[in-house]
């Protein structure tokens, strides 16, 4: 990933990525999938993506930002996907 041509490090957090069940080919196991999918829906939010901004890039936060969906800390930008029903 590049920020202003610049490489930058970041981690991307999924909490449906390593979604299993115990038995896959059992149709039964459909009330255990879904209790999985309840729970990491809960415990994340929607996913995470964390950037580290390069010390040769300046920031400037322009005020279109929501709460909630980004924030800075140090020198690095977290970005939360947010769903609205």
């Amino acid at each position: 990933m590049t920020v202003a041509s610049h490489r930058a490090e970041f981690v991307q957090y999924d909490p449906l990525a390593n979604l299993a069940i115990s038995n896959p080919q059992d149709v039964h196991a459909h009330p255990e999938l879904k209790r999985k999918l309840y729970s990491a829906l809960a415990e994340a939010d929607e996913g995470e993506l964390s950037i580290a901004i390069p010390k040769d890039v300046a920031l400037k936060v322009s005020g279109n930002l929501h709460a909630g969906i980004a924030a800075s800390e140090g020198n690095s930008l977290r970005l939360r996907r947010q769903n609205h029903h």
